[in-house]
C-alpha cells in the first residue's frame, strides 16, 4: 500500500473510533434517564424571593444561614440524542469502521515450477524409525531404509543430487513428503540417505540442493551395464573419494559419473547380478558401520 493511502486509512480508523465512542456515549445517556444531578442542584448564590406560589405541589424550604448553599428545584432534562438515532448511528458506524479497517484478502499465486539445475542452499535434517511406515504427504509409506526426503515446494517425484557442503558427501534423493515444517531447514531426508551423507549421528547439516530429475521423467545419466554395486559414498570432491576409497580398502575403486552437468565421484565395491550377492558382500563393511548403499552400476 502506498505511504499516503496508508495515511489516509490510518487517520479514518482514528476518526472513526472517535465517532463510535460518542455514539455509544449518547446511548448509555439515552438508557440511564435523567441525571440525578440535573433534578436539583445546590447552589451558594443567593435565592431571590419567590413570586406566588407554586400551587401546591411544590414545598417549602426553610431558609438557612445566609450564604448558605439552598436546594433549587429543577427541571428533567430530556437525552441529548434520541436512543433510535443513537443506535442507527451507532450501527452505520459500525459498518463504516469494518469497511475501513478490514484487510483485503490476500491473493496467493502456486509457487513456479522447479528448472532443472537449480539450486537450493541451506539446513536440511532427517527423520526415521518414529515415522516408519506412515503416510507421506505423497501418500506413499515412509521407508527409512529408501533414499527419499521432503520438500515444503518441489512436486513428490522430483529428484535431487544433495550435497554435504561439510564434508563433500552427495546422496540422490526422491521427493515423497512435506517438510520440514521447523523455519531455517529446507529439506528432511531419510534415514538411508542421512547414512550416505554421513550425518546419521547429527541432526542438522548444512546442504546444497540440486534439481536433476522432473517427475516427467528421468534426466541423470542411465547406468552402465554390469548390474549392482555396493556404493559406499559419493562426493563432488574427488580427493575426499579417493581418502574413502583407501579407508575401506579391498575392492574398492571411485568411478566418475555426470549428475545434471556436475561431476560426482562414487565410491563403489565391486559388481554383481543380483541384489542377494550385492548384500552379502556388503555385510563385513556394514558391520564397520559403513553407510553402504546397493545401487545400479
Amino acid at each position: 500500500m502506498p505511504a499516503d493511502a496508508a495515511e489516509v486509512a490510518s487517520v479514518s480508523r482514528v476518526a472513526t473510533v472517535v465517532l463510535m465512542i460518542v455514539a455509544m456515549r449518547h446511548v448509555f445517556l439515552a438508557l440511564e434517564g435523567p441525571d440525578p444531578s440535573t433534578v436539583g442542584y445546590l447552589s451558594i448564590r443567593k435565592v431571590p424571593p419567590r413570586q406566588g406560589g407554586d400551587g401546591g405541589l411544590g414545598r417549602a424550604h426553610p431558609p438557612g444561614p445566609p450564604g448558605a448553599a439552598v436546594w433549587h428545584d429543577g427541571v428533567m432534562r430530556a437525552p441529548r440524542l434520541p436512543v433510535l438515532v443513537a443506535l442507527s448511528a451507532l450501527a452505520v458506524l459500525t459498518g463504516c469502521s469494518r469497511a475501513v479497517v478490514g484487510t483485503p484478502p490476500v491473493v496467493s499465486t502456486p509457487p513456479e515450477p522447479p528448472a532443472l539445475g537449480i539450486e537450493e542452499v541451506g539446513l536440511a535434517s532427517w527423520y526415521g524409525s518414529p515415522h516408519h511406515g506412515r503416510r507421506t504427504a505423497s501418500g506413499e509409506l515412509y521407508d527409512m531404509n529408501q533414499m527419499t526426503a521432503a520438500h515444503k515446494t518441489l512436486p513428490f517425484g522430483t529428484r535431487l543430487l544433495v550435497t554435504n557442503r561439510d564434508t563433500r558427501r552427495t546422496a540422490e534423493v526422491r521427493i515423497n513428503d512435506r517438510g520440514p515444517f521447523v523455519k531455517g531447514r529446507i529439506l528432511d531426508v531419510s534415514y538411508a540417505a542421512a547414512r550416505q551423507l554421513g550425518v546419521a549421528t547429527e541432526g542438522v547439516f548444512p546442504v546444497r540442493l540440486r534439481v536433476i530429475s522432473l517427475p516427467a521423467g528421468k534426466v541423470e545419466a542411465p547406468a552402465a551395464e554390469g548390474g549392482l554395486t555396493v556404493e559406499d559414498g559419493s562426493f563432488t570432491d574427488r580427493t575426499k573419494a579417493e581418502a574413502q576409497r583407501r579407508e575401506v580398502g579391498g575392492v574398492a575403486t571411485v568411478s566418475e559419473v555426470t549428475v545434471a552437468d556436475q561431476s560426482v565421484y562414487r565410491v563403489d565395491l565391486g559388481s554383481y547380478s543380483t541384489p542377494m550377492q550385492a548384500r552379502t558382500a556388503a555385510q563385513p563393511l556394514a558391520a564397520r558401520r559403513f553407510p553402504l548403499l546397493v545401487a545400479a552400476r
